[in-house]
């Protein structure tokens, strides 16, 4: 029979094993941060495909830039195409980057969502067209020299437009103080990462009935760190995976809708976007902002949290929300009906703090989130639902990156 270490050789070897990690170099004082190409198995825009692409065998991937060019053409005569409140984003009926660890999916959200959290992070700035309650303008301004996007007001008979755009898919949390949480180890030969891009119709990119001619392509890029020589002793990135999940909840009743967040990982944001009788609304008893489709005072009157069925952690009238929105993220654009829930700014950063705020949906009973909506909203029947984007981070033991640290999740 083995003889059983006493807890004193034990808390021994615990400390042995934390000081040979102190002397470990730092992993990005030892790397470089890279960035290269890489092309889709089928690349080309048309109704209703799906691109595909392998992730580069290379290097501990960050995040991942699919650049859309869209051609479009209208044969009528007289072109009827209505800019979409969504915008260009629409068209990106869902982005998925999948890999074989545990959680599966690291990121799954249409386009919209993935550019509204683009914008959430503070990637790239609001512009005057996005402050609209709809969220773009309808003018005939082409924005031929916007570096950002171009969604022109198609106008002219057979005249080919360009719609471009960029959309970044985060594989570790940012670019900043958790730069390495989530990193994905491409190299290990028992990982596989793909990336799945399905479109839309022409109706998804403009409101319209004409015979449209769609054409273009997407490509892709990414960002990865190179992976230290481990004769350096070098320390990896804890295995964590970073994920960024999209949900629709439907709802059939007025005043506090709850919505039972799923228990998986810790919860760093949630992007809320809600429709009430087929309509994006915010608003509630305040008229700052009415709500589409509905009375001025019919929409959202608050937001809540509440863990393990009892302690609300996060209640948030309108007005309240939205002047902290003003005071914590006065950069974003305003979309009517989104709305960001954030718990990972405890050093006033968007998504990037510490583990101070974020809730630990595996350490609790149950995590419920509701949404209070005034008693004067109109009710269709089955279009009332929110689309709610969970950004969180799940621990794995494997392969994907370093040994897992649970002290880096706040174990």
């Amino acid at each position: 029979m083995a003889a059983v270490a006493s807890p004193s050789s034990q808390n021994a070897q615990q400390l042995a094993v934390q000081q040979r990690r102190q002397m470990l170099r730092s992993f990005r004082n030892n790397t470089r941060k890279r960035h290269q190409t890489f092309a889709f198995t089928n690349g080309s825009i048309s109704a209703g495909n799906v691109c595909t692409a392998i992730l580069p065998q290379t290097g501990m991937a960050s995040r991942v830039w699919l650049y859309f060019d869209i051609t479009f053409s209208d044969a009528a005569a007289a072109p009827a195409c209505t800019k979409l409140a969504r915008g260009p984003f629409n068209f990106v009926k869902n982005l998925r980057l999948w890999t074989n660890l545990g959680s599966n999916n690291i990121w799954d959200c249409d386009g919209f969502h993935t550019h509204m959290m683009n914008l959430e992070k503070g990637i790239v700035q609001g512009r005057y067209d996005l402050n609209v309650d709809n969220g773009y303008d309808s003018s005939t301004t082409d924005y031929a020299n916007d570096p950002w996007f171009q969604y022109p007001a198609v106008t002219v008979q057979n005249k080919v437009y360009h719609v471009r755009f960029v959309l970044r898919v985060d594989v570790s949390v940012n670019d900043k103080i958790n730069f390495a949480q989530g990193l994905l180890n491409l190299q290990a030969p028992q990982l596989q990462t793909m990336i799945y891009c399905t479109l839309g119709q022409a109706s998804d990119l403009y409101a319209t009935t004409d015979t449209i001619t769609l054409g273009g392509t997407v490509t892709a890029a990414y960002e990865y760190y190179e992976i230290p020589n481990p004769q350096r002793q070098v320390a990896l990135p804890s295995g964590i995976l970073h994920c960024t999940l999209e949900q629709n909840v439907p709802f059939a009743t007025t005043g506090r809708v709850p919505w039972q967040i799923v228990r998986q990982g810790k919860l760093l944001r949630l992007l809320q976007e809600t429709y009430l009788n087929g309509a994006r609304a915010e608003g509630g008893t305040t008229t700052d902002q009415s709500t589409d489709g509905n009375p001025a005072t019919a929409g959202i009157d608050a937001y809540e949290l509440k863990i393990n069925n009892s302690d609300i952690i996060y209640y948030k009238p309108y007005w309240l929300k939205a002047q902290t929105d003003l005071e914590e993220f006065p950069y974003l654009a305003r979309f009517m009906g989104c709305t960001l829930h954030e718990f990972f700014d405890a050093v006033s950063l968007p998504s990037s703090g510490d583990k101070r705020d974020w809730i630990d949906t595996e350490a609790v009973t149950t995590t419920e989130f509701a949404t209070y909506i005034n008693s004067a909203a109109t009710l269709g029947s089955n279009n009332n639902y929110f689309n709610f984007t969970r950004e969180i981070l799940v621990p794995f033991g494997g392969y994907g990156a370093g040994p897992q640290n649970p002290a880096a999740m706040g174990a």
